[in-house]
């Protein structure tokens, strides 16, 4: 049987009780109904009939809002509206239903409308839009409240931006409603952070006393990493020395707030560490960078340009060879063990191992099933990587002197009447090893791909016969050492000795 034979009338059911029917009612087509043409009219446009689809959202939302449900939403919508945060430029604390409506009729289109705003869709109205055209400058809040409350600049007009001025230093910024208002009744106020102690101060000014043009100052010579004038690290400031100096903070709070008073002008890596700014050297000529041979400036990296040197009263210690942290090699003559070759590197460590290990052979007893261990010595290797980075043009040839150097002790050194002989060295890293006896195990490099090799050619491209076609970073990948104790390696017995707080054998600093 049909259904079209039923008596119950499928066509006039109810929704049930207490759901009510829906704004929008359409219809169910005749059974024997002509579709017509699904390719005439407005359900041809857009996905799925787009056109009648939002005039019937339209219509449905324009229902909601009349029958009282919607101004009850609408009221709830403006009060959290109201308790937004309100800021000086951007949406609006505002809700339209306008816009509701406006918006389901296009949806789909591309089109989109502010709802806390009215119909218009320009960028004019945009956040944007206007905090890159009308609050990018000197006006903006952040700056009115440094000239109202560090300052103490009279700021026009009048609470412009919520701001109170320099009537009330104790509040920051008040407005009606935010946060701490009641859906939008009552006021928000931001006040000033009060750290002081005392019954007489209601906030503590700190260290905000300097002027905008002193702020200007420091930020352009902070941020500044050459070299300018006569003075070397002239132009880099610590800006914790210059608030040091002008701020009017009390000494107590300075030191428990500031850092390390540290002037960069005197102690920096160029003046102190030799390691210079080849790109800001005062008398380089980069036009004649690749004119005859090469020479040392203000500017060149001293350990770099150190070559390797032999010495019979020990390591040179000056600017040309001390780094923020030692780092060389030296070379036990096999022929006068007092006589040492010196081979110094730029510090650029990494991955440094230091690994202990113990020797047992293990023992079985008749009738007993578990293993006993006899001690059999001690061993120790330490390995890490560094990188090799030459700077200017003047450091290509020594950089690599000392890198073949070290690459040729690996081979062995032979006596008088021919006989074969290894090389024994003396590392230092730092204090944490000085001197230490060993031999080198490994030693292996790579020329990076990260850099750019120097093509050895003059401006006229001829051949530069001061200079040759060399990688300008080279990655020591391996360097194993083993050391050779000149003491008696052993279990610490007196834990108050200052040498046994490293197994170095000594360190040319004590600490107690």
């Amino acid at each position: 049987m049909g259904l079209i034979d039923l008596k119950t009338n499928l066509r006039s059911l109810s929704y049930g009780s207490g759901r009510g029917e829906p704004y929008i009612t359409t219809p169910l087509p005749a059974y024997d109904a002509d579709p017509g043409n699904p390719y005439l009219g407005t359900d041809m446009f857009g996905r799925s009939g787009q056109i009648r689809r939002g005039l019937t959202d339209v219509e449905r939302l324009a229902k909601y809002l009349t029958n009282g449900k919607g101004l009850l939403f609408t009221g709830k919508q403006l009060a959290l509206e109201k308790t937004r945060p309100k800021v000086p430029y951007g949406p609006k604390r505002s809700f339209l239903f306008s816009t509701v409506l406006a918006q389901a009729g296009v949806q789909g289109t591309g089109v989109h409308f502010d709802r806390s705003n009215n119909l218009d869709i320009s960028s004019e109205q945009k956040y944007d839009y206007k905090t890159r055209t009308f609050y990018n400058n000197e006006d903006n809040r952040l700056n009115l409240l440094y000239k109202s409350k560090i300052a103490y600049q009279q700021i026009s007009p009048t609470n412009v931006f919520f701001i109170t001025g320099i009537g009330d230093q104790n509040t920051l910024i008040s407005y009606v409603g935010g946060p701490n208002s009641l859906g939008g009744l009552g006021k928000t106020t931001l006040k000033r952070s009060n750290e002081s102690k005392t019954t007489t101060a209601q906030y503590d000014r700190r260290f905000a006393i300097l002027s905008q043009n002193q702020i200007s100052t420091i930020y352009k010579r902070s941020t500044s990493t050459g070299f300018q004038g006569d003075e070397k690290g002239g132009s880099i400031t610590n800006f914790l020395r210059v608030k040091n100096n002008e701020s009017l903070a009390s000494p107590e709070i300075k030191k428990k707030t500031l850092g390390r008073i540290t002037d960069y002008s005197k102690f920096n890596r160029a003046t102190t560490f030799g390691q210079g700014d080849p790109g800001n050297s005062k008398i380089l000529d980069r036009q004649a960078y690749y004119i005859d041979a090469p020479k040392k400036t203000d500017g060149t990296d001293l350990i770099n340009f150190n070559k390797v040197y032999s010495s019979n009263t020990g390591v040179k210690l000056d600017q040309s060879t001390e780094d923020m942290i030692k780092f060389y090699i030296a070379v036990i003559n096999n022929d006068d063990p007092e006589i040492k070759t010196y081979v110094h590197f730029r510090a650029y460590i990494e991955g440094f191992t230091d690994s202990y290990g113990a020797n047992w052979s293990s023992i079985n007893y008749p009738g007993r099933g578990e293993e006993f261990f006899k001690y059999g010595g001690f061993t120790r290797d330490i390995s890490f990587s560094f990188k090799v980075h030459v700077a200017s043009r003047v450091e290509l040839f020594p950089t690599y002197q000392k890198l073949n150097y070290l690459s040729s002790i690996m081979a062995p050194d032979y006596s008088s009447p021919g006989y074969m002989r290894g090389n024994i060295v003396e590392l230092t890293v730092g204090d944490y090893l000085n001197d230490v006896p060993g031999v080198i195990t490994n030693f292996s490099y790579t020329l990076s791909d990260e850099t750019s090799w120097d093509i050895a050619r003059k401006d006229d491209g001829t051949v530069d016969t001061n200079s040759a076609e060399l990688a300008t970073l080279i990655n020591v990948d391996s360097f194993s050492f083993k050391p050779i104790h000149n003491f008696l390696p052993r279990t610490i017995k007196n834990l108050e000795d200052p040498e046994s707080k490293f197994i170095n054998g000594g360190s040319a600093r004590i600490y107690n």
